[in-house]
């Protein structure tokens, strides 16, 4: 099953690059979002959630992935998966922190590099062109998923 999402990564992250070279001569993304691409979503979102809860990945790739090709700003779609993150996280860190399964220097130095380095890659996105961005995190997610498919 790990070797199926891995390809699926790629997929995605190969029809990320293709629409995106393809569109060119298109307008950015639309930041207004339809009740159809809601209800898309939430099925993305289902999708994603399993593979997350089933194999410990697949949130980023899949979810942020599906919903950049479904036509969302990616800045929107990244900066929306960090909040959810943000909260799936906190309830497995706190549920770790009770259990005693935690080690304080660890959590010290991983937070604050990742938080400088955070800051920066959002400042960054800022910066870089809607398409530009749709072409990286198309790369990263093939990326992603060939490793996933080495790994499996």
């Amino acid at each position: 099953m790990k070797l199926l999402i891995g390809v699926f990564e790629m997929i995605i992250g190969v029809l990320i690059i293709l629409i995106t070279i393809k569109l060119v001569h298109k307008h950015e993304a639309n930041d207004t979002i339809t009740v159809s691409t809601m209800i898309k979503l939430a099925v993305v979102a289902i999708f994603a959630g399993f593979t997350k809860g089933f194999f410990g990945a697949g949130w980023g790739p899949i979810g942020i992935g599906m919903s950049v090709l479904l036509g969302i700003n990616p800045r929107i779609v990244v900066g929306s998966s960090l909040v959810i993150r943000l909260l799936l996280d906190i309830t497995g860190g706190v549920t770790y922190a009770m259990m005693n399964l935690i080690d304080a220097n660890v959590v010290i130095v991983l937070v604050i590099s990742g938080c400088i380095a955070s800051l920066l890659a959002v400042k960054l996105t800022k910066i870089i062109s809607e398409k530009s961005l749709r072409i990286f995190l198309g790369t990263m997610i093939t990326i992603l998923g060939a490793l996933v498919i080495i790994e499996a």
